[in-house]
């Protein structure tokens, strides 16, 4: 069965429709840490787990730690970000510096 995802992909540039619906922009956490770049977007947000959303601005950058489960918060227009996927070692003690 084929997994339907709110979003594009091409290459590196992952972008999110302004129609998507609330429903689809769930929570979850990725296996990998994250940058992300914004490209185009007005007042999507970003939450993290028990945190408020926050207003994704264009051309600023944001990690996404691995396994931290997050969402995103539909704004205007379609959202275009940048994805660059990064190992980062990261002890089982310990939380990598940000």
């Amino acid at each position: 069965m084929e997994v339907l995802r709110p979003y594009e992909d091409s290459k590196n540039i992952r972008t999110f429709k302004g129609n998507v619906g609330t429903k689809k922009l769930v929570w979850h956490r990725d296996k990998e840490f994250r940058f992300i770049t914004v490209l185009e977007g007005e007042n999507w947000k970003l939450q993290f787990d028990d945190e408020d959303p926050k207003v994704l601005l264009v051309g600023a950058q944001y990690l996404i730690p691995r396994m931290v489960y997050h969402r995103l918060w539909r704004g205007d227009g379609d959202l275009k970000i940048y994805i660059e996927r990064v190992k980062i070692w990261e002890s089982k003690k310990t939380k990598p510096a940000v």
